[in-house]
C-alpha cells in the first residue's frame, strides 16, 4: 500500500506552517485521502485543534521526551489505515543556552521517520533572499529530505514570477501556493476560551483555505513527490526489563500516586511519559474541554466567588475554578492566553509582589528582612547572602533557589523533611539550612514560636485586621493533627492578612472606578492578583488606579508593591 506522506517545515517563524498544514489536511480530507496529522516537538495544543475542529486524528511526535524508537512506533500506529499523513513542525528550538538546536525539530523528525520535507515559505517580496535562504537549508540538510516548496500568503501573480526563479536557483520544485488570507493564521491559541461563534468562524476560514488549496496546489506534482510506501510496523523486539510499580488501591479505585512514580524515575523511562500523560490529560479534560463546557450564552465564563469557604479568608472560585489555572509550567501558563478581552477592550492585570514575605517582615520586625525590601533588593538573594555570610554578588542561582524555598517554607511551617524534598537534598542538609536561617533571622523564629503559644492559649489566631481563625487542632491528642494546627498558627496571620489586604484593595479599586465614572470593571481576582477589563481610552487611568489603591491600601514598615501589565489576553497582561 502507498500513501501520501510529508513533513511541513518552516524556514523561519511566521511562515504560516500551521495555516498550511490545516489547509492541506482539509484539502486531503475533501479529496478522500483520509489524512492523519502529527505535530513535531513539545506542542500538545495543535493536535487537540486538528482533532476538535478539523476532525482529523492527530498525534504528537515529541523527540524532546521520547526516543526515536518510540516516535517511529507512534507514527506507524497513528498512520495505520490512513491514505495520507501530514507532519508539521519548526526547524529548530532554543536550547536554553542562547542558541537554536535541531534536536526534536522538524529536521530531526524527518531523519528519524525518513520523511520528505515540504518547505513552507512566505515570500514577502524578498525573492532573492528567499532563494538564498532555501539554498542554505538545502545545503544544511540531506538533499533527498527536501522535496519541494509551498508558498504561503502569496498572490497568483507573485507565484508565477517567483516559482520559475526559485526552481532555477534552488533546484527544488515549487508545488503550489496559498493566497493571502487576512486573519486566517490558525494558531494553537484559537483553541482557547472563545465564543462558539469564533470557533465556527475558524471552521469557515479553514473551508476557504481548503478551497484555495484544492485550486492552487499542483496535486499531480505533489502526489508524485510524496507518494511513498506506507510505514511498516516495527519488528517485535524482546521485552525490556519491567519495573513493578506499587499501587495504592481499595475497592473503589486503583491508582498509582504521583509521589510514588516520582521516586521511580531512575528505574524506568516510562515513568516520565506516565507523569507527562497525566499532566496533559488533566490540562485537556479540566482546562480545555472543561472550561469550554462552562461557556455562558454570552460566550463568556462566569465563575462563582465565595468569601466564607477558605479558612484563611481568601476568596475562592468555583464552577468553574478560575483561580487554579496552572502557571508554573510553560504549557500550563499558555492557558492564560486563551482568556481574551472583549473587542475594543484591554485587560489590565495588577499583582502584588511578594506580599506575604513583606507582611512577614512587618509582623516580625526583623530589621535585616525589612532593610532588604526598603532598599529594593532581591529578597531571596539578600536572604542567601545573610545565611551564607557572603556578598550578594557571590550568590549563585542554586543558593538563591535554596533561600527562596526556605523563605516560603518558613511561612508555611515546613520542616526539614518537606524542605529536603523541595530542594532535592537530604533531611540532614535541609535541617542545617533551617537552623542557619533561624539563627540569621532570630525575630522570625521568635515570632513563629509566639504564634503557636498564643494560639494554644487563646484557641485562635488573628490577622493584622483582627479577623480570627479558631484552631481546635492544637488541642488534639493526635500528633499529626496537632502539627497541622501549629503550621496553621504560623501561616494564618500572614496569609490571612494578605487575603484581607487584597479584599480591601478590591473595594478601593471598585470605588475609584465608580467615582471617576469609568466603564472599566473588575473582572477577576486570583489570590494576590486583580484583573480589570477596560476600554482602550481608559487603560492608562486604570493602571494608575490599580497601582495607587493596591500599594496604598495599608501603611506598613515595608512598602507593598504592585506590578501592573496590560494585554489583549490574560497571558500578555500578566
Amino acid at each position: 500500500m502507498r500513501m501520501l506522506q510529508l513533513l511541513l517545515a518552516a524556514p523561519s517563524s511566521g511562515s504560516g506552517k500551521t495555516t498550511a498544514a490545516c489547509a492541506l489536511l482539509s484539502a486531503l480530507k475533501a479529496r478522500g485521502l483520509e489524512p492523519c496529522a502529527f505535530k513535531c516537538g513539545p506542542d500538545y495544543i495543535d493536535p487537540m485543534f486538528h482533532h476538535a475542529v478539523l476532525g482529523v486524528p492527530s498525534h504528537n511526535l515529541d523527540l524532546f521526551f521520547s526516543t526515536p524508537q518510540t516516535v517511529r512506533r507512534l507514527y506507524t500506529s497513528g498512520a495505520a489505515g490512513h491514505g495520507s499523513a501530514v507532519c508539521e513542525g519548526a526547524m529548530g528550538y532554543y536550547d536554553g543556552l542562547g542558541g537554536v538546536s535541531a534536536a526534536a525539530s522538524a529536521w530531526h523528525t524527518a531523519d528519524v521517520l525518513d520523511l520528505p520535507v515540504l518547505l513552507v515559505a512566505r515570500p514577502k517580496g524578498a525573492s532573492l533572499t528567499l532563494a538564498a535562504q532555501l539554498q542554505g537549508l538545502k545545503a544544511f540538510r540531506t538533499p533527498h529530505h527536501i522535496a519541494g516548496v509551498l508558498l504561503n500568503d502569496c498572490t497568483e501573480m507573485l507565484y508565477k514570477l517567483l516559482a520559475p526563479m526559485l526552481e532555477r536557483e534552488t533546484g527544488l520544485p515549487v508545488v503550489g501556493f496559498l493566497p493571502p488570507m487576512p486573519d486566517a493564521a490558525i494558531e494553537s491559541r484559537h483553541l482557547g476560551l472563545k465564543t462558539a461563534g469564533e470557533i465556527a468562524d475558524l471552521q469557515q476560514k479553514i473551508q476557504i483555505l481548503t478551497a484555495a488549496a484544492q485550486k492552487k496546489i499542483d496535486w499531480p506534482r505533489l502526489l508524485a513527490l510524496f507518494d511513498r510506501p506506507a510505514p511498516m510496523a516495527p519488528a517485535v523486539q524482546a521485552a525490556a526489563p519491567t519495573v513493578r510499580i506499587a499501587v495504592a488501591q481499595d475497592e473503589a479505585f486503583c491508582f498509582t500516586y504521583a509521589e510514588t512514580l516520582e521516586s521511580l524515575r531512575a528505574y524506568s523511562p516510562a515513568v516520565d511519559d506516565i507523569l507527562k500523560y497525566r499532566t496533559y490529560s488533566k490540562l485537556l479534560s479540566t482546562y480545555v474541554e472543561g472550561l469550554l463546557k462552562a461557556l455562558g450564552p454570552d460566550g463568556r465564563i462566569h465563575s462563582t466567588f465565595i468569601q466564607t469557604e477558605a479558612r484563611t479568608g481568601r476568596i475562592s472560585s468555583t464552577e468553574p475554578n478560575l483561580q487554579n489555572i496552572p502557571i508554573r509550567t510553560e504549557l500550563g501558563s499558555r492557558l492564560r492566553g486563551y482568556f481574551v478581552a472583549a473587542p475594543g477592550e484591554t485587560l489590565v492585570d495588577a499583582d502584588y509582589s511578594q506580599i506575604e514575605l513583606r507582611i512577614l517582615a512587618h509582623i516580625t520586625g526583623d530589621e535585616a528582612m525589612q532593610q532588604a525590601f526598603l532598599s529594593g533588593a532581591d529578597i531571596h538573594r539578600a536572604t542567601a547572602a545573610k545565611i551564607y555570610h557572603i556578598p550578594e554578588s557571590d550568590v549563585t542561582h542554586e543558593l538563591r533557589t535554596s533561600a527562596k524555598a526556605i523563605n516560603f517554607g518558613i511561612m508555611y511551617g515546613k520542616g526539614a523533611f518537606s524542605l529536603g524534598k523541595d530542594l532535592g537534598i537530604s533531611v540532614k542538609e535541609a535541617d542545617t539550612f533551617l537552623k542557619t536561617y533561624l539563627n540569621t533571622f532570630p525575630k522570625v523564629d521568635g515570632y513563629m514560636q509566639n504564634c503557636i503559644e498564643h494560639a494554644k492559649e487563646k484557641g485562635y489566631v488573628e490577622t493584622l485586621f483582627g479577623r480570627r481563625r479558631p484552631l481546635p487542632e492544637l488541642a488534639s491528642s493526635n500528633f499529626q493533627v496537632r502539627s497541622s494546627g501549629e503550621r496553621m498558627a504560623r501561616n494564618t496571620p500572614i496569609q490571612g492578612t494578605a487575603a484581607d489586604i487584597i479584599k480591601l484593595a478590591m473595594v478601593h479599586v471598585w470605588q475609584r472606578l465608580r467615582d471617576e465614572k469609568l466603564q472599566a470593571r473588575l473582572l477577576l481576582q486570583v489570590h494576590d492578583e486583580l484583573i480589570v477589563e477596560a476600554p482602550e481610552n481608559e487603560v492608562e487611568q486604570v493602571k494608575r488606579i490599580l497601582k495607587e489603591e493596591m500599594e496604598q491600601v495599608v501603611s506598613y514598615s515595608v512598602p507593598l508593591t504592585a506590578e501592573v501589565g496590560t494585554g489583549k489576553t490574560w497571558l500578555e497582561a500578566h
